[in-house]
């Protein structure tokens, strides 16, 4: 057994950096990672600077700035981030030419150079007006405009004048600068936040001159904000109404009288986004299917010339930027390449980063040997790649609208038959919305979309189970969107999970406070589970708490009770129940509530010296070793292994997790099993005590990884021979040593 350093590179210079100066921008020259890593890009906050040779990210609170030709890290500095208490993000980092800006709530804002990553400037606000909420560079990086909560500062870099400006009602406002550097347009509103109509005041001020001249009320049936300058001296206003589906027209008005020069458009066109150049002069309209470019001059809309990407890259539609005096867009070729594309008539694009390649989206899922990746595009457009994970080569992609906005479910992929099940929410007024939609590889149409919360997709892709929001009822449904099935549970919020079996003939579902189990067969034969000694009060929500065996003769089933139980699929007869003794804190404690937070550290304490304060515990489950072994899973803490042919406890894995709350009052340990369950990886996921890689079988430890405390670990997985660990942190894919 050896303990592997997760963060013997890039990361962990940086996290290791934001330790020990938290409160500074303190460049550091990171070391190489001992292990194969598959950066993540960051989304929109990234450009180059040509002029300093970088390409520049920020990543989960670090700034990155990464040599242009070869790809290597030449610096990174740690950003300090926080929140306020309406969970607004402070703190951050804008990119300029040759310099960057990070700025932190406390008030530290600092220049870096580009190319090195020293520090050129540095102002220590005076928290004037109250505590920093946004920085910015302004006027062709001459100036920092500084927002605090009523006020705002501008300081002169190069002469280290600084001027501040508030406005008589006492109110904030926003600081937006003319294009000739000379002026800036500071905006109030008049009404209420986040609520239409609207009315906004708009004031005009030279920095270093009396007080801010009052200018023109802009009044607006929708909401309403002012978001930039115009040049020639005009302030641009965007309305918009509020949901994916609402328009966002940009006006340009004159700051002084109202009146309306220009119209700019919708920015929420269904099949383009449109980004105006960095000096405003022209606006960029990106198709958002093929990337191909339409520049339009942006004070009359005439059409300038196109642009056509090379054939596979795929821009990206918010990242458009200025150096070296052009503006540049960034996309991904078919290889996982970033290229930089010139907005210029015949431009030549150029790759950047030497043979670094990135992954192709956020990484929703691992399923050795392939990721499931996806991207979100906007407009509610939403792409799903399959790629190699060995050489990230794509294997299907599948592209869609999804009907809502909010989010949803892990997407379900049917491997054999290249189906994808997706599931999105949406809030109508105090309601939540539910829609799924199932989708053919390379299909331009969904195959099926329905208003239902999906739970679980067959092998084959040609079944599924789902509910009707988050009550239920829950349905079998085959791909056509015919109901097969039924089932009802007794209480609300009560519905799944559900299993189909690997070999496809039959799938159970758990519906308050019963089992059932359907053949997929002519007449689809069901049978209740419960009902029988030792079933009653049964009650089940995660997905993995319902399992076949790999013959699909055996289901085990995990409890919140501390209890799985073993049924014979075939007939249904209860024929076991694994119990498991131990006891754990409460995984969850609601911290936002006083009674109930000191009633959870009452029930920490007491667990300290007794277990008779906690509660059983919820147990998930698995088979391993071709389906002799049935696992239990306690809390995330123990795992135990069990003989299915004479119930005898054969094992336990105890990887000693802490039982340490986060900041949120939950613990976050688990252990995560191989897809043939020989194999575990016991962890946390704040990076709290050492992480583990296990053997289910023999038992053995077979090796140890510090995470550290702070980092964001997203998906993991664990290879079926154990040779590999797979986990995405900090929004990189690590691939881990795991046994000999």
């Amino acid at each position: 057994m050896r303990t592997t350093g997760v963060w013997g590179g890039v990361l962990c210079a940086a996290v290791m950096a934001g330790m020990l100066f938290p409160a500074t921008a303190d460049a550091q020259k990171p070391k190489p990672p001992d292990h194969l890593v598959y950066p993540g890009l960051p989304g929109g906050q990234m450009r180059a600077d040509l002029a300093a040779g970088v390409f520049l990210c920020m990543k989960y609170g670090n700034l990155y700035a990464d040599d242009l030709e070869t790809g290597t890290t030449r610096w990174t500095a740690p950003v300090s981030l926080s929140q306020d208490d309406q969970g607004r993000q402070r703190g951050g980092v804008l990119f300029g030419e040759r310099i960057s800006l990070v700025y932190s709530a406390d008030g530290t804002v600092s220049l870096l150079d580009n190319g090195t990553g020293g520090e050129v400037w540095r102002q220590r606000a005076g928290f004037f007006g109250g505590g920093l909420s946004h920085a910015q560079l302004d006027a062709g990086n001459r100036w920092v405009t500084l927002h605090y909560k009523t006020s705002a500062e501008l300081c002169e870099v190069a002469s280290g004048r600084c001027f501040k400006v508030s406005l008589p009602s006492g109110k904030s406002f926003g600081v937006f600068w003319m294009q000739d550097g000379k002026a800036v347009v500071l905006s109030e509103l008049l009404t209420e936040e986040n609520k239409a109509p609207t009315s906004i005041q708009l004031w005009l001020w030279e920095p270093g001159t009396a007080d801010p001249v009052k200018g023109c009320v802009f009044d607006s049936p929708k909401h309403a904000h002012v978001s930039g300058t115009f040049p020639g001296g005009g302030a641009v206003v965007t309305e918009y109404t509020p949901g994916s589906a609402g328009e966002m027209i940009q006006t340009v008005i004159n700051p002084r009288t109202g009146e309306k020069l220009r119209n700019l458009g919708d920015l929420r066109e269904p099949a383009a986004t449109t980004r105006r150049t960095e000096d405003g002069t022209r606006l960029v309209k990106i198709d958002n299917v093929s990337s191909a470019v339409e520049v339009l001059e942006a004070a009359t809309g005439a059409a300038l010339f196109q642009i056509t990407p090379p054939e596979g890259l795929k821009l990206y539609p918010y990242v458009c930027f200025r150096s070296v005096e052009k503006d540049w867009l960034m996309g991904l070729d078919r290889q996982n390449a970033l290229w930089l594309v010139p907005v210029e008539e015949n431009g030549a694009p150029r790759r950047i980063l030497g043979d670094r390649r990135f992954l192709p989206g956020r990484v929703a899922n691992i399923r050795p040997p392939h990721l499931l990746c996806q991207e979100f595009r906007g407009n509610n457009s939403e792409t799903n790649t399959l790629v190699s994970i060995d050489t990230l080569e794509e294997r299907a992609r599948w592209n869609a609208t999804m009907p809502l906005n909010a989010g949803g479910w892990p997407p379900m992929l049917s491997e054999t038959s290249g189906r994808l099940l997706v599931g999105t929410m949406g809030q109508e007024g105090n309601q939540r919305k539910h829609a799924l939609t199932l989708m053919a590889s390379g299909a331009e149409v969904p195959l099926l979309e329905k208003p239902y919360r999906p739970i679980a997709l067959s092998r084959d892709g040609n079944y599924l189970v789902a509910a009707v929001g988050d009550e239920g009822p829950v349905f079998l449904l085959d791909d056509t969107g015919k109901s097969l099935a039924k089932y009802n549970s007794e209480q609300r919020y009560s519905t799944g999970p559900a299993a189909f079996s690997p070999d496809g003939r039959r799938v159970a579902v758990f519906h308050m406070p019963r089992i059932t189990v359907t053949d997929l067969a002519e007449g689809f034969p069901a049978r209740e589970l419960t009902g029988q000694p030792g079933t009653a009060n049964l009650y089940m929500y995660r997905e993995n708490a319902l399992c076949f065996s790999p013959d699909g003769n055996l289901l085990l089933a995990g409890t919140t009770h501390g209890k799985a139980l073993l049924f014979d699929a075939n007939t249904g007869k209860l024929l076991h129940t694994f119990v498991e003794e131990r006891r754990f804190r409460d995984r969850y404690v609601q911290q936002q509530r006083f009674l109930s937070s000191l009633e959870g550290m009452a029930k920490d304490l007491l667990g300290g010296v007794t277990d008779r304060a906690k509660r059983a515990p919820m147990i998930t489950c698995a088979f391993a070793n071709n389906g002799t072994l049935a696992l239990t899973i306690a809390d995330g803490q123990i795992l135990r292994a069990w003989s299915v042919r004479d119930r005898r406890l054969v094992r336990s894995v105890d990887p000693k997790l802490p039982e340490e709350r986060d900041k949120h009052g939950s613990i976050n340990n688990q252990i995560l099993l191989s897809p043939n369950g020989d194999y575990c990886l016991a962890y946390n996921r704040n990076g709290f005590g050492i992480a583990s890689l296990w053997n289910t079988v023999g038992g053995q430890r077979l090796e140890e990884y510090r995470f550290p405390e702070g980092a964001r670990l997203g998906a993991v997985a664990v290879a079926d021979d154990g040779k590999t660990v797979y986990a995405m942190i900090d929004g990189d894919l690590h691939f881990l040593p795991g046994r000999k």
